[in-house]
């Protein structure tokens, strides 16, 4: 008889250093997706141009981010659906998550409007991992950020200096303009 009751307490010893490494890994792997723990951050990127994408007026301004793909088979096709985000203000407080499509099947990264002012993405980038992306949100404006595929597309028409790029030389959107200073009084 006491060789059941050995065999079920090895067996409850077994299920409870599984029960805490599952916990571990939890843990673990949790603090792998908080905002503290990307190791590229990048400087921070605005408005692509002067173009409008919305009437005149508008109070939001629009953020696109082409984060990396996943591979995603469904039917029997393959799909590169965008990563999914997160959206922070400066001072850490999260704004939304962003799923960045809306099916598996769906290929394009998700317009998302926020109210002027300035944000921090965290995201992945192809090739990079983990990113912290500051970006700058203007009314009626669109801002792109590219950390998949060629990078920016519009960067060819852009000064050198007006570029942000990511360590592979790829362009990740457009340099945001410096804050304007107020002079003390």
């Amino acid at each position: 008889m006491t060789g059941g009751v050995e065999r079920r307490s090895k067996q409850a010893l077994a299920r409870q250093i599984l029960a805490g490494a599952g916990l571990a890994a939890v843990v673990l792997l949790s603090g792998c997706a908080s905002p503290s723990q990307t190791s590229l951050v990048l400087a921070p990127i605005g408005p692509v141009s002067s173009a409008r994408t919305g009437p005149f007026g508008e109070e939001t301004g629009s953020l696109r981010v082409f984060s990396a793909t996943e591979h995603r088979v469904d039917g029997g096709i393959d799909f590169y659906p965008h990563s999914p985000y997160t959206i922070y203000t400066p001072e850490g407080k999260r704004v939304r998550g962003v799923q960045n499509h809306i099916g598996s099947a769906d290929q394009r990264p998700m317009t998302v409007h926020l109210p002027p002012g300035r944000y921090v993405v965290y995201a992945r980038a192809e090739g990079h991992g983990r990113v912290t992306v500051p970006v700058v949100i203007v009314a009626s404006r669109m801002t792109v950020v590219c950390l998949e595929g060629k990078g920016l597309a519009e960067a060819g028409e852009l000064p050198s200096t007006e570029v942000v790029r990511l360590p592979d030389g790829r362009a990740a959107g457009r340099r945001a303009p410096e804050p304007v200073q107020q002079k003390a009084k």
